[in-house]
């Protein structure tokens, strides 16, 4: 399920849990992200948490949230920049 720009329409860059009227809702680092949804993720999928956490280590930085944040930190700002 997508989440919400400020107007309401889905962003399809974002999942609802994550993004709501154009912001996030919480801010929060990605290890602690993988470290919070792992465990679910092996719950809801059978896999083991150690894949869950190799998985999501692959997948959440090509994610817009967080590649935006890699982009800052290489260009010498960091996430609250």
């Amino acid at each position: 399920d997508y989440g919400t720009q400020v107007d309401g329409a889905p962003d399809e860059h974002y999942c609802k849990w994550c993004y709501e009227q154009g912001k996030y809702t919480y801010e929060t680092t990605m290890e602690d992200m993988i470290e919070d949804c792992a465990p679910r993720l092996a719950e809801n999928t059978g896999m083991s948490r150690d894949e869950a956490v190799s998985l999501m280590g692959a997948v959440l930085p090509h994610l817009a949230r967080w590649s935006a944040t890699r982009t800052d930190e290489l260009h010498g700002g960091g996430e609250n920049s």
